[in-house]
């Protein structure tokens, strides 16, 4: 349900749907909505490959990516807590 989501957003313009909360590496990245170059990889809560600059726009074409954005990925990952019933 979630991948058909992001195909109908992206259908209807939105440049940077992405799946949240499932198994899917690819529907979960980020990519340049010019050149298609990665720019925030996600695999669940774990970032990868970081293609913004400082600038919070794409490292191969410049093209700006519309948020606020660090110069580096971040540390966040998952954080799973053990919970005991």
């Amino acid at each position: 349900t979630l991948m058909r989501a992001q195909e109908v957003a992206k259908r209807n313009g939105v440049h940077h749907a992405y799946t949240g909360n499932v198994h899917n590496p690819k529907g979960s990245s980020t990519y340049c909505s010019q050149c298609g170059h990665l720019l925030i990889e996600r695999d669940w809560y774990e970032l990868g490959q970081w293609g913004l600059d400082e600038n919070g726009c794409c490292a191969k074409c410049g093209a700006r990516l519309v948020g606020h954005f660090a110069a580096k990925s971040g540390s966040f990952g998952s954080m799973r807590m053990p919970v005991s019933l």
